[in-house]
């Protein structure tokens, strides 16, 4: 694989070594040329900005393993997949009046393909698929929603949602989530390639 910089695609953006990838699996500079928030947001999100062209040398860095408080209007957002078969919006209705709908922005997106993140093998679910790719489509569209709606503080996946986080994660770089919560998940037997 060849990464690219965001500097290769996004002149604007300053770059040094010193600019750390501790934004959800980008730098800071990454976050503010694609989604407008400013350094001042991300810091209070736990993103460490010194050495960024947006932050400055005397931001303090996080403190490893202690959350960071989420100030009014600048809340955290998690990231819901819901089970298979289902929606983004289906998936919302069960969240609306929950203490996690009231604590962070709970963003729903709906799978790509009839409702599955990983849809079944082509010959049925008796004959495992080695395919690698058989989940690209689903991983493209997170990938999409990461970058038009992040960052995300969490992923939370439910029933096919929960076993399709772990392919995901797989695929992303390391800290895009600071945390991923899975609930009535399972493991893929039908899937060898992901």
């Amino acid at each position: 694989h060849r990464f690219i910089h965001a500097s290769e695609t996004h002149p604007r953006i300053r770059t040094t070594l010193a600019c750390p990838s501790t934004c959800w699996g980008h730098t800071c500079d990454h976050w503010v040329e694609t989604s407008g928030k400013t350094c001042a947001e991300l810091r209070e999100n736990g993103c460490e900005c010194s050495g960024c062209a947006c932050g400055d040398a005397t931001s303090p860095a996080p403190s490893p393993g202690q959350p960071t408080p989420t100030p009014p209007g600048s809340r955290r957002k998690i990231l819901c997949l819901h089970g298979g078969g289902g929606t983004g919006p289906g998936f919302e209705i069960g969240f609306a009046l929950s203490a996690l709908a009231a604590e962070f922005d709970l963003v729903f997106p709906t799978a790509p393909q009839s409702g599955l993140w990983i849809r079944d093998p082509p010959g049925g679910k008796d004959v495992p698929t080695e395919d690698e790719d058989w989940a690209s489509v689903a991983v493209a569209h997170l990938n999409e929603i990461v970058q038009s709606q992040g960052p995300f503080y969490a992923i939370l996946g439910y029933s096919q949602g929960a076993a399709f986080v772990p392919v995901y994660l797989a695929q992303v770089p390391s800290g895009t989530f600071q945390l991923a919560a899975l609930f009535c998940g399972y493991l893929p037997t039908t899937h060898n390639g992901l």
